[in-house]
């Protein structure tokens, strides 16, 4: 009986010992944190012409959209009646539905947008507690006060933390050099994929990519498997990726990597008017089932909406934007 007790605590401790050791996401809310450093970043230059908070918040809502129950957007906006809202549902979401199912087409997007439910976003971000003291996150001087008035403090805490990253950018030459502004020759502008090899010639390199349009960005990863191993972080907007590719590749397994962590893959659109659902469920990446090796990967993390069109949003401030959220993401492993 002895001997039976000691192989069961054997294998409880085994079991338990691998669970430990199996990567798991960090906790915040990205989208959240994206869009609070986006209107953080436009908070700074009207407090300093002395403007009023009604003016910050009528400059954060024609550049930033967020709506605390936007979950599953493509299906909100195509069929709100038939949207199975998963339990437990998110406060006001009942009621949002009621309200896009009462309107059509792209007036759901006005709707859903304007109503005024993203109040929480111009909240001092400094009360929503220690899990988002950006200085805590990513070092001394980066702050949300130090965000707002882009102290140097700043942009020196993001270099020390790309420090170990080189990030390529393709198809967005504006972005490329709002990023260069910061990190200087830490990003590299490329015109094809088959540049991201040579910029990580040593299996210690590691890459954060930054993609626009139709760059055939996920087959190029799933066929490149040691360059996959070297992808720190992917940044998405607007892709044009092929949803049934994507469906039958894009999982835990097919874009597994040797090193024992999950690769995030970020992904933002914008939307203006009556959108182009079609190209927005191209630009959208899916959850991968939990395989039966527990093992996961790879995390999807929607930033969300932008209003459009995308040439009207500050490179600079989607650039510092984008800095913020994937270094915090990197910086809690």
């Amino acid at each position: 009986m002895t001997d039976l007790v000691l192989w069961i605590l054997v294998v409880l401790i085994a079991l338990i010992a691998g669970w430990l050791t199996l990567p798991r996401s960090a906790a915040l809310d990205w989208e959240r944190l994206f869009k609070l450093a986006l209107v953080t970043g436009l908070r700074g230059p009207i407090e300093a012409r002395e403007g009023t908070p009604e003016e910050w918040i009528r400059a954060g809502r024609e550049r930033v959209w967020y709506h605390p129950a936007s979950r599953g957007l493509l299906q909100k906006l195509r069929s709100p009646e038939s949207y199975d809202i998963p339990v437990p549902a998110l406060a006001g979401e009942r009621a949002l539905l009621e309200k896009l199912a009462a309107v059509e087409g792209g007036a759901r997007l006005k709707t859903l947008f304007e109503g005024g439910d993203d109040e929480l976003l111009y909240d001092d971000p400094t009360t929503l507690g220690p899990e988002w003291d950006l200085a805590k996150i990513l070092g001394p001087g980066a702050g949300w006060d130090d965000l707002a008035a882009w102290k140097p403090t700043v942009p020196e805490v993001l270099v020390r933390r790309a420090e170990h990253h080189t990030w390529a950018v393709l198809g967005d030459a504006a972005l490329f050099e709002a990023l260069a502004e910061v990190l200087g020759d830490r990003v590299k502008a490329i015109e094809s994929l088959d540049e991201l090899a040579p910029l990580v010639p040593k299996m210690s390199d590691r890459l954060v990519l930054v993609a626009r349009g139709d760059t055939g960005l996920f087959p190029h990863l799933h066929k490149h498997v040691p360059l996959r191993d070297q992808v720190a972080a992917v940044v998405g907007i607007d892709l044009d990726n092929d949803p049934a590719w994507l469906a039958e590749h894009f999982d835990n397994e097919a874009f597994d990597t040797e090193l024992n962590r999950i690769t995030p893959y970020f992904h933002v659109a914008f939307l203006e008017g009556e959108p182009d659902l079609e190209a927005f469920e191209r630009s959208l990446l899916q959850i991968p089932a939990v395989p039966d090796t527990l093992r996961v990967v790879v995390e999807p993390i929607d930033l969300g909406v932008l209003p459009g069109p995308a040439a009207d949003c500050p490179p600079d401030l989607l650039a510092r934007s984008l800095l913020i959220v994937v270094s915090a993401r990197l910086a809690l492993g």
